[in-house]
């Protein structure tokens, strides 16, 4: 099974808000060279995945609105495997009803970006939606700062502040984007303390160089276990990322340099995220998943070449 953790779908860059508006359309891109994260590009690069969740993302600070309904109407193009995971801004007015109507809409989990919202991790309404999404057994993921541009203040994305969180709600899953980056090291730390935190490969999967670093050192603190699959779509895409962690071992070859055991890389892509997160699929709803892994099959073959 893979399941792609973090995928983002929107109709044009400006519902990130207008700093990374400004350089996902830059102008000296070429047509070819700019992202595209509609719908069917994102069916497009989901072929390897079994299951994938696509995220809101809304800040006020940021300007992102990329709501609930947003996220809804991209998992109602292909309902049996795509699960949505609801953005919200805590500071924002109506916490408990924008939670309500996630959880209406179908969304599986929540979505926080500190770095996004210039909040700290900790703040008091952040920590009302913790508890409630404990109580009802939700999932946060926190986003890091890469999609709001220097709209980001990276200061909240600073892993002593999720060990505070985890310490409070022992029973929540939380998930840390990017194993932390910049804090790649403290993020381990972390995945050791506490049972219920994982981080995911977003963000270092499209440079391979960071993530040899990344996985050499998870391997090391024992803990590629609570690592997750994700391509971060559609700044990277699941087959490119996929190759990429089966290939991080290349730069072993003819040198002294550590290596991270191929069981391991293959419990990193094929893990079930789903299980690891508490997120319950309907057995009579499981998408066959026979092109996901000649999809798989192609893309190992690939990695090996």
């Amino acid at each position: 099974m893979i399941v792609d953790i973090q995928t983002h779908v929107w109709a044009v860059p400006r519902q990130l808000g207008d700093a990374i508006g400004r350089v996902l359309c830059a102008d000296d891109r070429e047509p070819w060279e700019r992202i595209d994260a509609g719908i069917a590009a994102h069916q497009r690069a989901m072929v390897p995945a079994r299951y994938a969740i696509v995220h809101g993302l809304v800040s006020d600070h940021g300007q992102a609105a990329v709501t609930h309904r947003h996220v809804a109407d991209a998992v109602a193009h292909d309902p049996e495997r795509l699960l949505g995971f609801g953005g919200i801004d805590p500071q924002a007015p109506g916490l408990d009803e924008s939670l309500d109507e996630a959880i209406e809409l179908g969304m599986v989990g929540v979505t926080v970006s500190p770095a996004g919202l210039a909040m700290h991790p900790c703040h008091s309404q952040a920590m009302h939606l913790y508890d409630r999404c404990q109580q009802l057994k939700l999932p946060v993921f926190f986003h890091g700062g890469a999609l709001f541009g220097d709209r980001a203040v990276m200061a909240f994305t600073r892993p002593e502040h999720f060990d505070e969180i985890a310490r409070s709600f022992p029973d929540l899953r939380l998930i840390i984007a990017q194993l932390g980056r910049p804090w790649i090291e403290p993020t381990l730390d972390l995945l050791k303390t506490h049972q219920h935190l994982y981080a995911d490969t977003s963000g270092l999967v499209n440079q391979p160089w960071p993530l040899y670093n990344a996985l050499v050192q998870a391997h090391h603190y024992g803990v590629t276990d609570k690592l997750l699959f994700a391509s971060g779509f559609p700044l990277c895409v699941p087959q490119e990322a996929i190759m990429n962690i089966y290939g991080i071992n290349r730069f072993t070859q003819g040198t002294h340099l550590p290596t991270v055991p191929r069981q391991q890389l293959r419990g990193i892509v094929e893990r079930d995220a789903l299980s690891c997160l508490g997120i319950e699929v309907d057995a009579d709803d499981e998408p066959d998943n026979g092109q996901s892994q000649e999809a798989l099959v192609k893309v190992v073959k690939e990695s090996n070449t």
